[in-house]
């Protein structure tokens, strides 16, 4: 059997015409036209200065709903800080909260460093490339390394709520702050325990947040600001040139540094607005 058969295409249809649609398009292989729409609308939403190529993956969920992501650079630093289509729909699904990403829809095959990242879902989702057989990502990624290999059970999206205040409490009242901590808990970081979030405050008063989503592979984890960029990019319809101040909440490590980061990027991006960075300690 092949394995994309234990997942069927989606569509479930409502309309002849919508159950017309949904068996050419899985008889081509082609990309479901809702999915193909939804791509094409947010592929302008890509980042690209370096590469001027514009990338744009959906995500799907249980329920069916469509996540975005597109690629986002940071110019004068270096290529691997690059977030690439397929991190930022993780990234997105991490900030709605959703626990499950059933399959991931492309127009190329998945890079390597895509599919490591994808692996760190721990639930072999289906990839359907546009005209090609559906497949699992465990045909894209035989003899994987990944969080089962290190002890880890779950992965990058299962739920989390770490015990984790503020050094300082008075801090909580500003939202932004608040926020920060709350993503800083729900932060998916099981190598290092270098928990983190952070919050974009935006010129029209709208908070956009990001958490630490790391890795087996390490190089493809993703930091804080590196969460947030993709929620704002892809998610919130934002820019940044919007960002007014951004805020950091993290626990003190020594194997993980997530303000040099945030700092270097801005840089990267042309914003000068104050970093805070706040510390959190394990909650008594």
């Amino acid at each position: 059997m092949n394995p994309a058969e234990e997942n069927p295409p989606r569509l479930p249809p409502t309309t002849e015409v919508d159950r017309r649609s949904a068996v050419q398009s899985t008889l081509s292989h082609r990309l479901p036209e809702d999915v193909r729409a939804f791509m094409e609308r947010n592929r302008p939403r890509s980042h690209s200065p370096v590469s001027r190529f514009k990338v744009s993956a959906v995500g799907e969920t249980e329920g069916f709903d469509l996540i975005p992501g597109v690629n986002i650079e940071f110019p004068g630093t270096t290529l691997n800080e690059t977030v690439h289509g397929e991190q930022t729909v993780v990234a997105v699904a991490h900030a709605r909260g959703v626990p499950r990403i059933d399959t991931f829809y492309l127009n190329a095959a998945p890079c390597g460093h895509c599919r490591q990242h994808i692996h760190e879902l721990a639930t072999d989702p289906v990839i359907w490339l546009d005209g090609r057989p559906p497949q699992r990502l465990s045909a894209y990624l035989p003899d994987a390394f990944g969080p089962k290999d290190l002890g880890i059970e779950g992965g990058a999206l299962s739920p989390n709520n770490h015990a984790l205040q503020l050094e300082k409490s008075e801090h909580l009242a500003d939202p932004a702050a608040a926020l920060a901590l709350g993503f800083a808990r729900r932060s998916y970081a099981p190598y290092t325990k270098a928990y983190g979030g952070v919050v974009f405050t935006l010129n029209d008063g709208r908070l956009c947040p990001g958490s630490y989503i790391e890795n087996a592979g390490f190089n493809p984890s993703l930091s804080p600001f590196h969460s947030a960029s993709a929620n704002l990019i892809a998610n919130m319809q934002g820019s940044f040139d919007q960002i007014v101040k951004v805020t950091l909440v993290a626990v003190s490590s020594t194997a993980v540094d997530h303000l040099d980061p945030a700092k270097r990027l801005l840089r990267s991006v042309q914003v000068a607005c104050p970093v805070e960075m706040l510390t959190a300690v394990a909650a008594e």
